[in-house]
C-alpha cells in the first residue's frame, strides 16, 4: 500500500508509485495527474488498466459556498505504446461579491477510449446562488456528480466519489463522501457529523475541538477512510481541524481563525477570514459574514492503475 502523501504528491507522466506489494485493486503501479494542465501517459506494456477521477470544483463568493466536482472511474485494456492524453481542471477562484469562478473541465482521450473522450466537467459557480455541481459524461464505467450547497453559511459541498453523488452539508462543517455536517464538525468519508466533533471514518478517527481528523493509508480511491475536522476554538484561538481524506473541515470559532479544509475530496468548513483553497474536488468555502472572500474550488485529478496482477 501507499502511503498517503505518496497518494496525494505523485505526480504523473513518467514516474509511477510502485506497491510493495499488489495494490487492493490488483494492480501494481500507479500514475496520478495533478496541477492544471495537459498530461500524456503510454501504456509501456499490454493488459488492463484502470482510471479513475474526481473533476474540478467552483469558488466560494461571500457566504456562498461553491459546488463540487464530479467523479468517474473506467476499466479498459491497452496495447504497449498506447497513448492517454489527460487534461486537468484547475478549482475555481473564490470571491467576495459576485460570481466566483467554474471549475476547469477535465478529460481523457486516446485509441484506447475510442472517438467519444472521458469527460469531468467542472463544477460552476453564480452570484448569490450554490452554483451547478460537476458532472461526468462520456463511456465511464461508473460516475457519480458532485454536489450544490443547501444554502448560505454552510461548508461546502464534497465531491462525488465511489460510493455516490456528493454530499451537502446544513450546519458549519464540511461534507464528506459519507454525508453532510449539521453542527460545526466535519463528516467523514463513511459518516455524517451532528455536532462539534469531527465524524469518525471506518477506523479514521474524527478531529475533537480545533484537531484535525485521521486518515487511513489507502491505495484505490475505494478504500479511502477519513475522518471529519473538529470545529474551532475561540477561546483557545484554535483553526477548525483540517479533514481527513473523503472528509470535510471543521468551521472556524472566531474572527482570527481559519476554518479546516479536506486532504482528499470533503468541503470546507465556514470561515470568519479568506477561506484558503479546498482539496481536490470539495467545493471552495464561504464566509460567514457577508464581505469575506471564499475559497478557492478543488482542482481535478485523475490516477491511472496499471500493470495489473497476473
Amino acid at each position: 500500500m501507499s502511503s498517503l502523501t505518496q497518494f496525494l504528491n505523485s505526480t504523473g507522466g513518467a514516474r509511477a508509485v510502485q506497491a510493495g506489494q499488489p495494490g487492493s485493486n490488483g494492480f501494481w503501479r500507479r500514475d496520478v495527474f495533478r496541477g492544471a494542465g495537459t498530461y500524456v501517459w503510454t501504456a509501456s506494456k499490454a493488459g488492463k488498466i484502470k482510471i479513475q477521477g474526481i473533476g474540478a470544483a467552483a469558488g466560494g463568493a461571500g457566504t456562498y459556498p461553491g459546488a463540487s466536482g464530479a467523479f468517474g472511474e473506467k476499466t479498459l485494456t491497452v496495447a504497449a505504446g498506447d497513448q492517454l492524453t489527460i487534461v486537468i481542471g484547475q478549482g475555481g477562484a473564490g470571491a467576495s461579491s459576485g460570481a466566483p469562478g467554474n471549475g476547469g473541465s477535465s478529460s481523457i482521450s486516446g485509441t484506447p477510449i475510442g472517438g467519444t473522450p472521458l469527460t469531468l466537467a467542472g463544477a460552476q459557480g453564480a452570484a448569490a446562488g450554490v452554483g451547478v455541481a460537476g458532472v461526468a459524461s462520456g463511456p465511464w464505467d461508473t460516475s457519480y456528480p458532485g454536489a450544490i450547497a443547501i444554502g448560505q453559511n454552510t461548508g461546502s459541498p464534497s465531491s462525488g466519489s465511489p460510493f455516490g453523488a456528493g454530499r451537502a452539508s446544513s450546519g458549519g462543517g464540511g461534507a464528506g463522501w459519507g454525508g453532510g455536517a449539521a453542527g460545526y464538525g466535519g463528516a467523514s468519508s463513511h459518516r455524517s457529523a451532528p455536532g462539534s466533533v469531527g465524524a469518525y471514518g471506518l477506523v479514521a478517527p474524527g478531529g475533537r475541538i480545533g484537531l484535525d481528523g485521521g486518515s487511513q493509508p489507502f491505495w484505490d480511491l475505494r478504500d479511502i477512510d477519513g475522518g471529519g475536522g473538529g470545529y474551532g476554538n475561540a477561546t483557545a484561538q484554535l483553526d477548525g481541524g483540517a479533514g481527513g481524506v473523503g472528509a470535510g473541515g471543521g468551521a472556524s470559532a472566531a474572527t482570527a481563525t481559519y476554518c479546516g479544509v479536506s486532504a482528499f475530496g470533503g468541503g470546507t468548513g465556514t470561515s470568519f477570514v479568506t477561506a484558503p483553497k479546498s482539496g481536490f474536488g470539495g467545493g471552495g468555502g464561504c464566509g460567514v459574514n457577508a464581505g469575506i472572500t471564499g475559497g478557492a474550488g478543488g482542482d481535478a485529478w485523475v490516477a491511472v492503475f496499471w500493470d495489473a496482477v497476473q
